[in-house]
Parts: structure tokens; C-alpha cells; sequence
């Protein structure tokens, strides 16, 4: 991934409004890093590289696990990049109140 571009992060990112939403972010110049539970993220990862560089990650985000190797992921070998680079987006919504004061055991 390039220092110069802004990073999108994009779950739910192998097949419809998640991979569409990665393919968006793409042409609009970001780099992405895409996860999805799905074995097709590697291939929607493939579609997606020529518009840009791909970080790819196949996890389960329901699962505390999941996201904690989604966080290793988005931070990188070199713990993450400044403040305000990283996009994270989602297809998903949460309709039970305000998601930060979820706890892993809900």
C-alpha cells in the first residue's frame, strides 16, 4: 500500500454492495484493505487490484477473533499509518443503539 493514497477499509467486501462499495473507493484513488467470511474475497481481492492496490483479509467479524485480526491487519507491520487515513466503511448497519458501547459477550 502507498504512503501517498488514503486507505478504505471495506467489510462485507466480496460480493454486492460491499464489493461495489470497495470497487468505488478504488477508482476514487484509495488503497484498500477488504475482508469478508467468505473464500470469495480473494477473488473479488483480484477484480479490485487494478484499480489499486488490495490488502485481503478472510475472517469471521461476528467473532471476537475476526476483528482483532481485522485491527492487526488495518494497523500493519508498522502500527498503522496517521490519523486520518484510514476510511473504515461497512455494507453492514447496526440497528440496536450506538455500536461503541456493544460489549464482545451481546
Amino acid at each position: 500500500m502507498s504512503a501517498d493514497r488514503p486507505i478504505a477499509i471495506v467489510t462485507g467486501a466480496s460480493t454486492g454492495i460491499g464489493c461495489e462499495l470497495a470497487r468505488r473507493c478504488a477508482n476514487e484513488g484509495y488503497d484498500l484493505l477488504i475482508a469478508a467470511d467468505k473464500p470469495a474475497i480473494e477473488q473479488a481481492a483480484a477484480s479490485l487490484r487494478s484499480a489499486g492496490q488490495s490488502g485481503t483479509l478472510q475472517a469471521d467479524l461476528a467473532t471476537i477473533d475476526g476483528v482483532d485480526e481485522l485491527y492487526s491487519a488495518a494497523k500493519g507491520p508498522t502500527g498503522g499509518c496517521a490519523a486520518g487515513q484510514r476510511r473504515p466503511w461497512s455494507a453492514a448497519i447496526y440497528l440496536n443503539g450506538p455500536i461503541c458501547g456493544v460489549r464482545s459477550e451481546q
